[in-house]
């Protein structure tokens, strides 16, 4: 199973793994983000978590304001393979 803060990044390494010959992969359909806006729980570890790291100002505006975490700028890390 694959997720991303969005969903996109999400999806692009499910292909990839399907292209490296994976064939059980899935990608959450929807995303962190939109988990986390619907009240789903969320963990950290092995204890509750109140809020979801932005990744980035960009990015950040689709998580609600009640589950963004306040975090500083962080540099750009490209998952892609």
């Amino acid at each position: 199973m694959v997720y991303s803060s969005a969903g996109y990044r999400g999806a692009r390494v499910t292909t990839w793994l399907a292209q490296a010959g994976y064939s059980n992969v899935q990608n959450l359909a929807s995303s962190l983000f939109q988990w986390a806006n619907e009240g789903r729980p969320l963990v950290r570890g092995d204890r509750p978590a109140a809020t979801v790291h932005p990744y980035d100002r960009k990015w950040g505006w689709l998580l609600e304001r009640d589950y963004r975490a306040s975090a500083p700028q962080v540099e750009k890390q490209s998952a892609a393979p």
